[in-house]
């Protein structure tokens, strides 16, 4: 008996959601994943075990699907791709029918998908063309071009690129050219026959699946729920008086013939033709690292997590908040920090940054982030002084109108944007001060950074200490846990530098591949070598973008370190002047 998947709403993701509704219209699935509400979404799809149960003959399709089809497969027979196949796909209802031609290209190396997605539930049908072209990287993983966006997230070893609608052909070039960056341990595996073709196309469909499976957004039917699937559909066929369409090839059990090892296709078996060396462990385990490098440099945040992070972050501090400050400090600090937080991130935008976010941290304020892999040291000075300086310079412009309109209201708003903004002057990291210190001076060296680490870690835990504040113990705490990790990661951007590796990324988002393996091997020959890919990935995008900021020049130095000592010295001032002022009051 055939099996049949459906998908847990409840596991959709709220971007996942908009890839399938792009509007206003999205509000109502973002309510009922809220409310952990199901919600039907199919009637099932059959789980294959070779593209093969789908395989039709081209006088089965209905002349309409066949008219959409022909232009694209036209293209891509000009485009080097041969020997179309049809095949069919129906859901349990038969509400979705996905008709689509697979050919090879003559090279092997990548296989085309001309698809017509038809939705048999209105009349006429609504259809929508896809095409997909898939590759099976050496290192097993996979790599497909679409002129769609995806509707689900994708396995981590499942690479995608996605481009607007055009010919197979167009596709192709873009497909190839992503490819070659992507290709890191030689070509494409290369598909000798149709067989291997199929082969390629049920691993990706196996993984996908069980992808999907084990993050619970596809579930196993039951035999009641199909039964009842299947009553539903001869009671609307009956009502219709329809027969079933053509193609009933696609619901029928597997062929007699032998099934090829899918599994052993995926893994890369040594013995089927035209495939590559087996890896070393090392080599196999740098290729992972390759991957979940890839990965992260192709995550993207959602503006709808994003928006989420943001109001629950803020939520939370204004809580925790209360718990330590009367909540009219609380009201008058939000803002203060949510200037402080603008400055940092317009003169990130200014300087190109991108994956921007902003988000509060209880008790200890709030951070933006961002992410630039060309950014020279003396642009993340001015991203760090943008956050306290402005904030200081309102303060004063506060205070002081306090001051000549004799209202203590703007004397305090003013004072405490002085103190908050000045306490992040502090040269102890991660504060705003340190990192201005430690990229104008402390960088230069690993010693010198190791050094300035630690002895900001003793000061706070001394100050801290003295003043009762628990914030100082554990910021410096934190600071303590991550010294060991530091040191050793400057002594490898060090080594590296010194042997003059390509540092440019010519996007300022993607890292060439030849530097991406030299920083990976340095990584896996020291003595801390990496536990996991990820973690290994993590640290290896740290290295390269320490390794573009280099210190600026001493005159552009001496500048920055004058404006930052300005800054905190017209911040003692005033803050000196308003207190006093507050005090008299």
């Amino acid at each position: 008996m055939t099996q049949y998947l459906k998908v847990d709403s409840r596991k959709i993701t709220f971007r996942e959601y908009w890839n399938l509704a792009p509007s206003w219209k999205v509000l109502i699935p973002w309510v009922a994943k809220l409310l952990r509400i199901q919600m039907r979404f199919g009637s099932g799809t059959p789980v294959i075990e070779s593209v093969k149960q789908l395989e039709v003959d081209l006088s089965s399709l209905p002349s309409e699907t066949i008219d959409r089809l022909q232009p694209l497969i036209e293209e891509a027979l000009s485009a080097g791709f041969e020997a179309p196949r049809y095949f069919l796909l129906e859901t349990l209802r038969r509400e979705t029918r996905t008709t689509f031609a697979a050919l090879r290209h003559r090279t092997g190396q990548h296989s085309i998908r001309l698809m017509n997605s038809a939705s048999m539930q209105v009349h006429p049908p609504i259809s929508r063309t896809i095409t997909v072209i898939l590759s099976r990287l050496a290192n097993g993983g996979f790599f497909f071009t679409s002129d769609q966006k995806p509707t689900f997230r994708s396995p981590p070893n499942v690479l995608s690129n996605h481009v607007a609608p055009q010919s197979p052909r167009e596709m192709l070039k873009r497909h190839q050219e992503r490819l070659s960056e992507l290709t890191v341990n030689g070509p494409a595996l290369a598909m000798e026959d149709d067989g291997a073709m199929d082969e390629l196309w049920d691993a990706y469909e196996t993984t996908a699946r069980d992808f999907g499976i084990a993050r619970g957004l596809y579930v196993m039917m039951s035999p009641e729920d199909v039964a009842a699937e299947q009553a539903a559909l001869r009671a609307t066929e009956n009502d219709l008086q329809l027969a079933p369409p053509g193609g009933e090839t696609a619901r029928t059990q597997p062929a007699d013939e032998p099934q090829r090892d899918t599994k052993s296709a995926a893994a890369g078996d040594d013995s089927s033709p035209g495939r590559p060396a087996p890896l070393s462990p090392a080599q196999a385990f740098e290729n992972e690292i390759l991957m979940e490098l890839q990965q992260l440099l192709n995550k993207r945040p959602q503006w709808t997590n994003i928006l989420v992070v943001f109001v629950v972050s803020l939520a939370l501090f204004l809580v925790a908040g209360s718990t330590q400050w009367s909540w009219s400090f609380v009201a008058l600090l939000v803002p203060i920090l949510f200037i402080h937080e603008l400055g940092h991130f317009l003169a990130m935008r200014a300087f190109g940054y991108r994956n921007l976010r902003m988000f509060f941290i209880p008790f200890f304020g709030a951070a933006v982030t961002g992410r630039h892999f060309n950014v020279p040291g003396w642009k993340k000075v001015i991203v760090s002084l943008m956050g306290p300086t402005p904030g200081i310079v309102l303060g004063i412009f506060a205070g002081t109108a306090g001051l000549m309109l004799d209202q203590p209201f703007w004397i305090r708003v003013g004072l405490v944007s002085i103190v908050v903004n000045g306490f992040n002057m502090l040269p102890f990291m991660p504060l705003d001060g340190g990192w201005i210190c430690h990229a104008l001076l402390f960088s230069r060296r690993p010693l010198l950074d190791t050094s300035f680490r630690v002895l900001g870690a003793v000061g706070l835990v001394a100050w801290g200490a003295r003043s009762g504040s628990m914030v100082l113990i554990y910021l410096s705490a934190l600071m303590v846990m991550g010294i060991q990790a530091s040191h050793r990661l400057a002594t490898l951007t060090a080594s590296l530098r010194s042997r003059g590796i390509e540092l440019t990324s010519t996007d300022a988002q993607t890292i060439p591949q030849d530097t991406a393996r030299s920083i990976i091997r340095e990584l896996l020959e020291s003595n801390a070598r990496p536990k996991s890919a990820k973690l290994a990935a993590q640290q290896a995008l740290q290295i390269f973008e320490t390794l573009n900021t280099t210190a600026p020049g001493w005159a552009t130095t001496l500048l920055l370190l004058a404006v930052y000592a300005a800054s905190i010295g017209f911040a003692v001032i005033f803050a000196l002047v308003f207190m006093t002022a507050t005090l008299k009051a």
